[in-house]
C-alpha cells in the first residue's frame, strides 16, 4: 500500500506556479498575464460548454467590414484585420462580413481527454488516465472551451488518477523510466536532476528556468527521505497534476505593461505554437520534431508551420484524432446517452439485444466510414454527405437489411469484422446524415424528435446563424399552436388531429409564435423522416402514414427557395450550395480556438473559405495556417 499521498497534495503547493502559473489550480481560469514565463492568475467564475449541445462562448463580433478577406498580416502571427471586396452570405445576398475579434491572451485548460492523452504520451502508458470529473466540460462539446477551469472535484480526480499512474508504472520507475546506477545521495541526486529536467520540460511544452528545477527537486528530496524511487514518483506526481502541464499558455513573449496596465498585442511563441498544432492534429504533447522546429526558430515562420502541418497530417495518430474530431461536429458520441425503446432492436436475436454493444459497433461504424473517405478515398467533405457507403458487422447487417456487398466480398459472419457495404438504392440513404449511428444521436428513445434533428443540421451541419431565444411555451399563443390550432384566429379548431411528429411540426411551421425558427429548422429534419429513431428506414410514421419528405426550404436558408424531396436530393443541393464546405471551416476553426465561431459571414473565415480545395488536409492546414490562431490582443492582467 502506498503510505505518501500527502506528498502528492504538498508538491502540488510547491510547485504551483513552476512554470508560469502560480497560486492554486483549483479556480484557475484563462486570464492573460504577464508573460509566458511568470504568469499569476487566481480565476473565478463558472465554464461554458460549446459545440455540440452546449452553450455558445464568445462568437463573433465587432466592427463589420466588408470582404471575404479579414487577415490581411505579415509573417507568421500579425493582428488580422478585414480587407476590401465582398462576400455572399449563407442567404444569398451580398452583405458586409463581421470580424473575428482577435483572442486575448489567455490559459487554456486541457480537456480531460487532452489531459490522460498528454499523461500517456509522457509516460508511454499502454492506456491513458480516464478523468470521470471534468471541471464543467460537457461530455459530448465539440471542443475544448477555453474558459474552462479546475473545479475541486476534477483537482481531487486528477490527485487520484496521478496516484493510480504511480501504481501502473511503480515496477519501472528505476529501470526504465529514471535509472540510475548510482548508489548515493548525491550520485542519486544527479540522477534525478537530470531526468526532471527533461521530463518537465515535454511536460511543460517550453524551456524550464531554473527556479522550477529547484521545486522540483524539493519535491524529490521529500521522496528521496524514503528512497531514490519515491523521490521520483513525487516529482511525476508533482508534474501531472501543475498547472504548467494542466494549462496552455497563449501569452506571447514575456511583457511589460504601460502605465495604464495594458499589456501589449502580441503573438504566440514558437512553442506555445508547437502546443497548438499537436493539441489540435495529436490531441496530445508536442513530439519531438515539434519542439525542435520551437527550438530553432522554424514556427515563427509560415512555411515552417506548414512544413510540420503536412509533416503531422502524413501520421496515423493524427489521421485518427482527425476522424474523431468529425465525428464529433456530428455529434456522434451522444449516441452513447440514448436508450432506445427495445421494440425497434426486435429484429435481432435476443442475445444481440444489447444496446450498449449496437451503439459500441455504429460508432466503429461510422469510424471507419469517415476513414475510408477521408484518409483511403476522396479525402473530401461534401463526399461525407453523399456516400452509399456503410461498414456493419454481423449484429448490424441484420439490424439494417438491404445492404449489399461488392464483388468477392463475404457478409460479415460475427460481431469483430467489419466490411464495406452499400445501402439498398430503394433507401434514398446519403452520407453521415443517414448514418445509423448521426440518427440514433439526434433521436428520442421511440421517436425522431424533428426538432432535436432539425436544430442539429441547422447549427451544426450548416453552420446557420442563431435563431434567438426559445419561446414561453406556457403562453396561450405556443399552447394553441402546440395544439395544431390558429392563434390568429379566435375560436379556431385543431388543423388536424395533431398526433403526431409531423402535425406538429405543420403547425409550429405555420404559426407564430413557434414559425420564425421552426420554418428554419424543421425542414432540414423533414428530408430524414424516412429513418426512424435508430436509423432504420421506414415507409410510414409512428401513426402509420406515409412519409412525403418533400421540403420547400425557406430565406434565410442557403436553400431558399428551392423544394427538395428526399436526403440524396437535399444533400446534393447542400454540396452545390458550397454550405457543407463551408461550414467545415467554422467548425474546424472554433474547435481551434476552443471558441464557437457563430455568425456564418465572418471575415476571417471567408478568407479560410477561399483558400480550401474540399479536402480534409487543406481544411486543417488552412485553418491552422490563419494569423488569427497566432495573434493576441494584450488586455489588462
Amino acid at each position: 500500500m502506498r503510505t505518501l499521498p500527502r506528498f502528492g497534495l504538498l508538491t502540488a503547493a510547491a510547485l504551483l506556479g513552476a512554470g508560469g502559473c502560480q497560486g492554486s489550480i483549483n479556480g484557475m481560469t484563462g486570464s492573460a498575464t504577464t508573460g509566458a514565463g511568470g504568469s499569476s492568475t487566481t480565476g473565478s467564475g463558472g465554464s461554458s460548454n460549446p459545440g455540440n449541445g452546449g452553450s455558445s462562448t464568445t462568437g463573433t463580433g465587432g466592427s463589420n467590414t466588408t470582404g471575404a478577406g479579414g487577415s490581411n498580416t505579415t509573417g507568421a502571427g500579425g493582428s488580422t484585420t478585414g480587407t476590401g471586396g465582398s462576400t455572399t452570405g449563407t442567404g444569398g445576398s451580398t452583405v458586409a462580413c463581421t470580424s473575428l475579434p482577435t483572442l486575448t491572451r489567455r490559459l487554456w485548460r486541457l480537456s480531460v481527454e487532452q489531459w490522460g492523452a498528454a499523461v500517456q504520451t509522457l509516460l508511454s502508458l499502454p492506456t491513458a488516465p480516464v478523468l470521470t470529473s471534468r471541471g464543467g466540460e460537457s461530455a459530448f462539446a465539440f471542443f475544448s472551451n477555453s474558459s474552462l477551469q479546475v473545479d475541486n472535484d476534477m483537482q481531487f480526480n486528477m490527485y487520484t488518477q496521478a496516484e493510480a499512474v504511480l501504481a501502473t508504472i511503480d515496477s519501472t520507475v528505476t529501470t526504465t523510466i529514471a535509472p540510475c546506477t548510482g548508489t548515493t545521495t548525491s550520485a542519486q541526486t544527479t540522477c534525478a536532476n537530470t531526468f526532471v529536467s527533461a521530463l518537465a520540460q515535454k511536460a511543460y511544452r517550453r524551456p524550464l528556468d531554473t527556479s522550477e528545477v529547484t521545486n522540483l527537486m524539493s519535491v524529490y528530496a521529500q521522496g528521496a527521505m524514503q528512497d531514490y524511487k519515491t523521490g521520483i514518483k513525487l516529482m511525476i506526481e508533482a508534474i501531472i497534476i501543475s498547472p504548467s502541464f494542466v494549462y496552455r499558455t497563449e501569452l506571447g513573449a514575456p511583457s511589460t505593461a504601460d502605465s495604464s496596465g495594458k499589456y501589449p498585442d502580441t503573438t504566440l511563441t514558437g512553442y506555445e505554437v508547437a502546443s497548438q498544432l499537436s493539441f489540435t492534429l495529436l490531441g496530445t504533447l508536442p513530439d519531438a520534431a515539434l519542439t525542435t522546429a520551437a527550438s530553432n526558430g522554424s514556427l515563427a515562420t509560415t512555411s515552417g508551420i506548414q512544413t510540420q502541418i503536412n509533416r503531422l497530417l502524413a501520421l496515423p495518430a493524427v489521421q485518427a484524432n482527425l476522424t474523431n474530431i468529425v465525428l464529433g461536429w456530428f455529434n456522434i458520441g451522444q449516441m452513447f446517452s440514448k436508450t432506445k425503446d427495445t421494440s425497434l432492436i426486435a429484429a435481432l436475436s435476443t442475445s444481440e439485444q444489447d444496446l450498449t454493444g449496437i451503439e459500441n459497433d455504429l460508432f466503429t461504424s461510422t469510424q471507419s466510414f469517415v476513414n475510408s473517405i477521408l484518409w483511403s478515398g476522396s479525402g473530401k467533405i461534401d463526399d461525407l454527405l453523399t456516400s452509399q457507403t456503410v461498414y456493419v458487422n454481423q449484429r448490424l447487417a441484420t439490424l439494417y437489411p438491404g445492404v449489399t456487398y461488392a464483388s468477392g466480398v463475404k457478409a460479415p459472419t460475427n460481431d469483430t469484422t467489419f466490411v464495406a457495404a452499400t445501402w439498398p438504392t430503394s433507401q434514398g440513404r446519403s452520407g453521415i446524415l443517414t448514418q445509423p449511428s448521426y440518427l440514433w444521436s439526434a433521436s428520442d428513445p421511440s421517436l425522431n424528435s424533428i426538432v432535436k434533428r432539425g436544430k442539429g443540421v441547422h447549427d451544426y451541419v450548416l453552420c446557420q446563424d442563431p435563431l434567438g431565444s426559445p419561446v414561453d411555451l406556457s403562453t396561450p399563443s405556443a399552447q394553441l399552436v402546440l395544439a395544431c390550432t390558429n392563434p390568429s384566429t379566435p375560436g379556431a379548431t385543431p388543423d388536424s388531429t395533431c398526433d403526431s411528429e409531423i402535425l406538429l411540426s405543420d403547425a409550429r411551421m405555420a404559426y407564430q409564435p413557434c414559425k420564425g425558427c421552426h420554418s428554419q429548422m424543421d425542414p432540414y429534419s423533414r428530408v430524414l423522416q424516412n429513418f426512424g429513431p435508430i436509423g432504420n428506414y421506414r415507409t410510414v410514421d409512428e401513426k402509420g402514414r406515409a412519409i412525403d419528405p418533400t421540403v420547400t426550404f425557406v430565406p434565410n436558408s442557403p436553400l431558399a427557395g428551392t423544394t427538395y424531396t428526399g436526403v440524396q436530393n437535399f444533400t446534393k443541393g447542400l454540396v452545390s450550395s458550397g454550405v457543407i464546405d463551408g461550414c467545415s471551416v467554422q467548425q474546424m476553426a472554433s474547435y481551434a480556438i476552443g471558441s464557437a465561431i457563430q455568425v456564418y459571414n465572418t471575415c476571417e473565415v471567408n478568407s479560410v473559405r477561399t483558400q480550401t480545395d474540399g479536402t480534409v488536409k487543406s481544411l486543417f492546414s488552412n485553418v491552422l495556417l490563419a494569423n488569427f490562431m497566432r495573434a493576441r490582443a494584450g488586455g489588462t492582467k
